[in-house]
C-alpha cells in the first residue's frame, strides 16, 4: 500500500505503510496540536497530527478589511484597490522579516506567548527570517480578499493579513484559513478519518 495522507474536517493523518519504518520521519502528538488550537482556532480547520517533513506548506485563506476602520478611508481605498493590493502583494514574496504573533507557542522565559497574551501583556518579539514562495490574489470581494500563499515552515497566516491590512492603509485580519498541502502531501487525497479507522481495522483484524 502507497503513503496515504489521511483527514477528517478537523484532522490530518499521515500514515507511512510499505516503507522501511512503519513511523513518520516526524512525530507531532494529538495532545500537542489540540493545545495549540485552544490558541488559535483556525488550526482545526486541518491540524496534522503526524507528517513528514516538509520545507513548504500551502494554505488557502480570506482576509477581511477592519470593519472599524474609518469607512471613508475604506472607499477611498477600495476605488483604488486592485492596483494597490497588487503592490502590496508584490512585498509579501520572497524572503521576508516578520514578527511572530502574541498567540503562539514561541516561549519567553521559558513559558509560551499566548500565556502572556492571555494576561493582556504584549511582549517585545523579535522579527523572523520566513520564505513566501508564493502569493496569489484569487478574488477580491471587498471587504474580504481571497488568497493562496505558499510559504516555508514558522510562517504565521495571520500575521502575514495583519501586515498586508497595515501595508493598505486600512488594517486586516485573518477571516478563514486552510492547509491544503504539506510539501507533496495534498489534502484533495485525503480520506475521512472514518475510513482511516476502518482501513485500521481491516489491516489489524481489530473490529
Amino acid at each position: 500500500m502507497n503513503k496515504k495522507y489521511f483527514s477528517s474536517i478537523c484532522v490530518t493523518v499521515l500514515l507511512f505503510s510499505g516503507c522501511s519504518s512503519s513511523r513518520p520521519t516526524s512525530l507531532i502528538t494529538a495532545e500537542s496540536k489540540l493545545a495549540a488550537a485552544k490558541n488559535d482556532p483556525f488550526i482545526l480547520k486541518n491540524s496534522p497530527l503526524a507528517l513528514a517533513e516538509a520545507e513548504s506548506t500551502t494554505y488557502k485563506a480570506e482576509m477581511m478589511w477592519r470593519e472599524d476602520h474609518d469607512k471613508s478611508e475604506v472607499n477611498r481605498l477600495a476605488q483604488n484597490a486592485l492596483e494597490q493590493i497588487e503592490n502590496v502583494r508584490q512585498k509579501f514574496l520572497g524572503e521576508i522579516d516578520q514578527i511572530p504573533p502574541m498567540f503562539s507557542a514561541i516561549k519567553h522565559k521559558g513559558k509560551p506567548l499566548y500565556h502572556f497574551a492571555r494576561q493582556g501583556k504584549v511582549i517585545t518579539r523579535e522579527p523572523r527570517k520566513i520564505n513566501i514562495i508564493s502569493f496569489e490574489i484569487n478574488k477580491i470581494e471587498l471587504p474580504v480578499i481571497h488568497f493562496k500563499i505558499i510559504c516555508s515552515k514558522g510562517t504565521y497566516i495571520r500575521s502575514i493579513a495583519n501586515d498586508f491590512g497595515r501595508e493598505i492603509g486600512c488594517g486586516a485580519y485573518l477571516s478563514e484559513l486552510r492547509r491544503t498541502n504539506i510539501g507533496e502531501y495534498d489534502v484533495a487525497d485525503a480520506f475521512s478519518v472514518f475510513e482511516f479507522m476502518d482501513l485500521i481495522k481491516a489491516n489489524t483484524g481489530k473490529t
